[in-house]
């Protein structure tokens, strides 16, 4: 709070995504200070805030990119490998809302953490759901190992959505 009561303070940088973007978020409105958040978690009622700046495509608007690109490739079963965390629920639960008019089956879902290390488990649970592709919605570096495992076990048609 002190940062903010400094008359000096013109604007403010921050907020990956979450909570901690929530709380910037709040801040920049409550006190009038612009903030450009990195984040493409947006909730309906921060569209119409006047001093929050978000820099990365939505969350929602990706999900259909993807769904688009499935679809383009013919793929029809499509199944979810999702960060445990916010940045991973939100990505399902687009994707999720969103498969049906893309004419995609959600097949199966598994999650994992950030500090992660072997998604083999995981991969062959979704390798056995026989999905079309896999869509890879993680972080790194977990997610660049999940691709390293994807490859090892012989999973093709993974599509990375690295936060």
């Amino acid at each position: 709070m002190r940062v903010i009561a400094d008359p000096n303070v013109l604007a403010m940088v921050g907020g990956n995504f979450g909570s901690t973007q929530f709380a910037l978020s709040a801040l920049a409105e409550k006190n009038k200070i612009p903030l450009s958040t990195p984040t493409g978690i947006v909730t309906q009622e921060q569209r119409s805030w006047k001093y929050t700046y978000f820099t990365l495509v939505e969350s929602n608007d990706t999900a259909k990119a993807v769904l688009a690109y499935a679809k383009s490739c013919g793929y029809k079963r499509v199944a979810i490998m999702r960060l445990e965390r916010e940045y991973g629920e939100l990505g399902s639960k687009f994707l999720r809302q969103n498969a049906a008019e893309y004419g995609i089956d959600i097949v199966a879902e598994e999650r994992g953490a950030d500090s992660d290390r072997d998604f083999t488990a995981e991969l062959s649970k979704l390798r056995d759901a026989r999905p079309d592709l896999i869509v890879v919605w993680f972080a790194n570096p977990g997610g660049s190992l999940l691709l390293k495992n994807a490859k090892q076990i012989g999973t093709a048609n993974c599509a990375s959505l690295d936060g």
